[in-house]
């Protein structure tokens, strides 16, 4: 494709999975190399996970709770209803949902089909979204109900998931096949995509106890996600379940209004925040309800941008509560 650019690495830092990324504590950086022999393909890491917890409720959404066999299930019909279609391996396919359990379950149904995963913002201005799909050579564009895009390869997910196939798909993948593309704003020019490989994002989530990503995902029970799926700190929500971590995927409006994400993390009480700006954490604890709900949370990562001097001392006097620096 014109403007994408790939990300040719075989040993990335800790979770390197758009740039040459750090990974820090607030008391130091930290830059392990994670070995090959822990990487494995997302598929196979999400489906171990299924087989090991088949009952255990994964995913809170605003239209379901799944367990990881119902999500398995779900996210089965897309991808055998995609190759059905002819979609194949490293074909790309855009989708642009509402926040709800069938993006989760589309997500993993695109990786299931063998194809890479190009988020996009409903919001996005129609010039936009018609210059990455231009771009990207995307087979399809899945959407919800209620969005508005009409063009031709459009897919409903209602259509895929109406498939009896729940079985896992056959597909013959390699860590260095394609598993998404994002593209940036194009704030300085057209939008570009990124592309990262199954080996580009579990590196950064592989299973070994130098991997400061592991330790704390290995120690996360519930995670609350609220980052917008265009965005690449998405994988760090959507990874978790990989882990055996429980998501609470943020609603459009949860994601979005204070009142509502508090409400919800005093529903669900989770453990972890997997992403948000410090700029955005500083504002919203200024909600007292939601400064008091945040007490249920023991880690949340941020990045984007510099943390502020008056922001740390408010998460380091939660001596339960362990911040990390993504990047930025």
């Amino acid at each position: 494709t014109g403007s994408a650019t790939s990300i040719e690495s075989t040993t990335l830092r800790i979770i390197s999975f758009s740039t040459s990324l750090k990974y820090k504590l607030f008391s130091g950086v930290v830059s392990t190399v994670v070995t090959s022999s822990w990487l494995i393909i997302i598929l196979l890491s999400f489906e171990d996970a299924v087989n090991n917890n088949p009952d255990k409720t994964i995913l809170y959404a605003e239209d379901a709770e799944l367990t990881y066999s119902q999500l398995n299930s779900e996210a089965n019909r897309i991808a055998n209803s995609l190759i059905a279609r002819g979609v194949g391996v490293e074909d790309k396919v855009m989708f642009m949902m509402r926040r709800d359990s069938n993006l989760i379950a589309t997500v993993l149904g695109i990786i299931k089909a063998g194809a890479a995963f190009i988020p996009i913002d409903p919001k996005y201005p129609e010039g936009r979204i018609n210059q990455i799909l231009e771009d990207s050579d995307s087979r399809y564009v899945i959407v919800s109900d209620g969005i508005e895009y009409n063009g031709q390869n459009r897919i409903n997910v209602c259509e895929l998931l109406n498939n009896d196939d729940d079985t896992n798909p056959c597909v013959d993948l390699t860590l260095d096949n394609l598993c998404f593309l994002i593209y940036t704003s194009g704030s300085t020019g057209l939008p570009k995509g990124v592309m990262g490989s199954h080996r580009n994002v579990t590196n950064g989530f592989a299973e070994d106890e130098g991997n400061i990503i592991y330790q704390a995902y290995s120690k996360m029970k519930k995670n609350i996600g609220v980052i917008t799926v265009s965005f690449v700190a998405f994988i760090a929500d959507f990874m978790s379940l990989t882990y055996g971590n429980t998501l609470v995927f943020a609603n459009d409006e949860e994601a979005k209004n204070i009142e509502s994400l508090t409400k919800l993390m005093e529903k669900e009480k989770p453990d972890a925040f997997t992403f948000t700006t410090p700029s955005r954490l500083k504002q919203y604890l200024e909600y007292e309800p939601f400064a008091k709900a945040l007490s249920s949370i023991n880690q949340i990562s941020m990045g984007g941008e510099k943390v502020s001097e008056e922001l740390m001392p408010v998460l380091l006097s939660n001596d339960e509560m362990v911040p990390y620096v993504i990047y930025g």
